[in-house]
Parts: structure tokens; sequence; C-alpha cells
């Protein structure tokens, strides 16, 4: 039973020109009362927990899980860990924006109401779903910038692609979801490396501790995750090191942190993974463009 008890909505204050997203700690997210509003938001909680509220449900929050809010649905955060403690994406993008979005007749909009015609409340997304949405996100300009006609079409633009993106990791998740289903061992795995992937996350200490032959183990975890155990250890490592740089954390403290029991070895796996060195990507996102990504 959760301490926190279920509060009442009430509407939510206007986006700026229609379209809201945010990345990082999300300060504002707490406190904040449960509210709605008439267009659809995805909430993609990336580094720690809390609690949300959506509807009459209660969420208790983990990495990489995406909630998506439907209009008019209330929703809100209850509780949130300190803002260092947490990092979030939030996307949010009103029915006249959607609407606007139009395919061959067919608006965002509709796209969205018959994606998500089905009762869904959160899905976990995996860590390599998470850098590709926060790499779209990040080239959208914040509405609070005066906009030529030229530009707001191509931050709809945009947006339409971001929007696509989370419903094309979304079915993906759940197609990965009804195949985990049917296999425990690969579901306990698998949420064994996120929680826990800075530990030996090798093939052959997964191994022993699921009591499954190497090959049994690597031949289904390629099948169904489309990578290898390895390659997926590396994107949850790797998608943490960015977080930690982008949170000012000392360089050797984020080996260590991520799994990597000595510095070098972190720079050559960073460097590979990322075509760049940590300390030249950390310079990267402080560039005028990076500063003004961290502050949507």
């Amino acid at each position: 039973m959760s301490q926190y008890a279920l509060q009442a909505g009430r509407p939510a204050e206007d986006t700026v020109g229609g379209w809201m997203i945010r990345r990082g700690p999300l300060e504002h997210l707490w406190p904040a009362p449960v509210h709605y509003h008439d267009g659809y938001e995805f909430l993609l909680t990336v580094r720690g927990g809390g609690t949300y509220q959506l509807d009459q449900q209660l969420l208790h929050l983990q990495p990489y899980q995406l909630v998506i809010i439907r209009p008019n649905q209330p929703h809100g955060m209850i509780s949130l860990p300190p803002a260092p403690e947490a990092e979030r994406l939030l996307v949010r993008v009103d029915t006249a924006i959607l609407n606007q979005m139009q395919y061959a007749g067919t608006s965002m909009k509709g796209i969205l109401d018959r994606f998500l015609s089905q009762p869904v409340s959160s899905i976990l997304l995996s860590p390599q779903d998470y850098l590709q949405l926060k790499s779209i996100s990040s080239v959208i300009r914040p509405p609070q910038e005066v906009l030529t006609p030229l530009e707001r079409i191509e931050v709809i633009g945009a947006l339409s692609v971001l929007l696509s993106r989370f419903c094309q990791a979304a079915t993906d998740a759940r197609q990965l979801e009804k195949t985990l289903a049917q296999d425990s061992l690969l579901q306990d795995v698998y949420n064994h490396i996120l929680e826990r992937f800075s530990e030996d996350c090798s093939l052959e200490a997964l191994s022993a501790r699921f009591n499954v032959s190497k090959f049994h183990l690597s031949h289904r975890f390629s099948e169904i995750y489309g990578m290898s155990l390895h390659q997926f250890v590396l994107h949850c490592r790797m998608a943490y090191a960015q977080l930690l740089i982008r949170h000012g954390e000392p360089m050797m403290s984020i080996a260590y942190q991520c799994g990597f029991n000595d510095y070098s070895t972190f720079v050559r796996a960073f460097t590979r993974y990322n075509g760049t060195t940590p300390r030249n990507w950390r310079r990267q996102q402080q560039t005028p463009m990076g500063q003004m990504a961290g502050k949507q």
C-alpha cells in the first residue's frame, strides 16, 4: 500500500507556443499539483524514481519507464527524489499543434488516438531507445524563442518525428514484453542488467548466476534483442556515463560507477561508442547549443 493519497486534478496552464520539451533533473515537477490538459504528454524516467499519479493509479517510477498521458487525463508527480538523483525527458504537445501535423489527410492526434486506443499506463523502454529519443529531442528549439514561420514549420516537423519515435519505441517494447512473458529467464536477465550494469555482467558471470549455458544465453539474448549481451550492457553503461558527464561528475568516478575497472578502458570504450573522448563530449555539451538544450 502506498503512503501517498490520490489527488484531484486541476487544469494546467497553457504551454507557450503549444509544446513543451525539457530534459534533465526537472525540478519544476516537484512540488506540483495533479493536473490535466488537452494535449499528449510523454514522461520518460532515466534516473531516479518517485511516485507518479495517473488517473486513479499510483506508479512507482523506475529507470527507462515511459508514461504516456492522454488528453484530459489527470497526472502529476506525488514524490520525487532530490534533483541530482532524478533525470527525466518530458515532452508535451497540445492538440492544436497535433492537428497541424497532417499526413495524407490524417493528423498526428488521430494517429496517437488510434495507437493508444488500448489502455496503457506505462512501458519500459531500452537504454538505446532513450538515447535515440534524447538525440532527436535535442534539436527541437524551445517555444519561448521567437520563431520565423519557416523555423516553426521545422520545429513542428521535428516534433512529429519525435512523437513517431515514441510510438515506435513503445511498439517495440510491447512486442518485447510479449516475448519476455514467454521466457522468464530472459526477463530476469534483462532486469538484472538494467539494475546492475555497473557490476560484472559478462556472459560468463550471467550464465553462472542464472544457471544456464553460455551458448543458450548468448544465442537466445541475441535472438530476442537483436544485439549481443555485451552490446546491451555497453548501451546501458554509455547511457549512464553520458548522464553523469552532463551532471559534472569527475571522469575517474564515472568510469568506476559505469563498471569499468580502470579509466583507460572506459575512455577507449566511450570513444568507440560515441566517436569522441569523454572530455571532448563534455566540452561539446557546454557549447551554446548544448547549453540551450540542457535548459529546456
